[in-house]
């Protein structure tokens, strides 16, 4: 059984009164002014013949609603902001018809509301990795799909925000050094910290060409586009060691990088495994390093400093 339309009468006591006579015997529920509410009360429609401000409200939730829509405003007399206007001299059929219209109105307005929560919180599950808030593997794979699909087709119409511009994709894979160290030696809820302090600074550095996301576990994708290699591998160097710097307790992370041309036919999945052998390299020849997948490409040295 569907909820009786609930109604706040907001004006002077004689003026209440007569309201109510006109509304008596309806299926409406009459609330006579905000101090019969609890603070918590979900009401459907407002019937003045005032100015409303939020200070007049039964509390900071009715004025929430109230501000985006889901509270009604039914005018009397004067003219004044309302979804609906009403003459003085209003009748009493056509006072219950706008409050039971308007109440309809503002319950389909809520669920709106809900539903566009639900669809966020969904998309935010399926594409969110929910300790750290970075893009999951699914939406990196469906990244490299998007760059194939690109290189294929560099003149194809794609509204996409997150498609590369034609140049250099530096494809980056950084893993944390002896993370489970960590979470052996100071407990998980420690390491869940070091994750998200990590992915906070990698996410500080997304813009238009550069897109991070977590792989899983404590290992992160980047992809960076540029115009030169060397530079790429630079920024990429750059972000490796900031990402960890001032983390208590202290880490490191080694990182594999791999190039392609982004208008090239060579498919990224396998530019993202190339990059993995990389930082496997990086891994067995001392950690806390950058490694590129190939050495004879664009000038780039093969590893940099291992850093303390």
């Amino acid at each position: 059984m569907a909820k009786p339309p609930e109604i706040l009468l907001l004006s002077d006591p004689r003026q209440v009164q007569a309201w109510t006579r006109m509304l008596a015997g309806t299926c409406l529920r009459l609330w006579p002014g905000p101090d019969s509410l609890a603070t918590d009360a979900v009401f459907d429609v407002i019937v003045t013949d005032q100015q409303v401000t939020e200070d007049m409200l039964p509390g900071p939730a009715a004025g929430l609603r109230w501000s985006r829509g889901e509270i009604g405003t039914i005018r009397v007399g004067e003219q004044g902001a309302a979804d609906v206007r009403l003459p003085s001299d209003v009748t009493p059929r056509e006072l219950q018809l706008a409050c039971q219209l308007l109440t309809q109105v503002v319950r389909l307005r809520r669920q709106c509301r809900r539903e566009r929560q639900s669809r966020r919180l969904m998309s935010q599950l399926a594409f969110r990795d929910p300790l750290t808030g970075l893009p999951n593997r699914r939406v990196w794979e469906d990244r490299l799909v998007d760059e194939n699909r690109h290189a294929a087709d560099p003149a194809a119409d794609d509204p996409s925000p997150t498609r590369t511009m034609p140049g250099i994709l530096g494809l980056a894979v950084i893993d944390l050094d002896h993370f489970k160290i960590i979470n052996q030696r100071y407990g998980h809820g420690t390491g869940d910290r070091v994750l998200r302090e990590v992915s906070d600074r990698l996410a500080a550095s997304v813009g238009r060409s550069v897109f991070a996301a977590r792989l899983g576990g404590d290992e992160f994708g980047l992809l960076v586009t540029g115009d030169d290699p060397a530079a790429i591998a630079s920024q990429v160097e750059q972000l490796r060691v900031a990402c960890c710097s001032q983390i208590s307790p202290c880490v490191t992370a080694s990182c594999g990088i791999a190039f392609r041309q982004t208008d090239s036919d060579h498919d990224a999945t396998q530019v993202f495994q190339a990059a993995d052998q990389a930082l496997r390299r990086a891994k067995s020849t001392g950690r806390n390093r950058l490694v590129r997948a190939d050495a004879a490409s664009a000038a780039i040295p093969e590893q940099s400093p291992a850093r303390p």
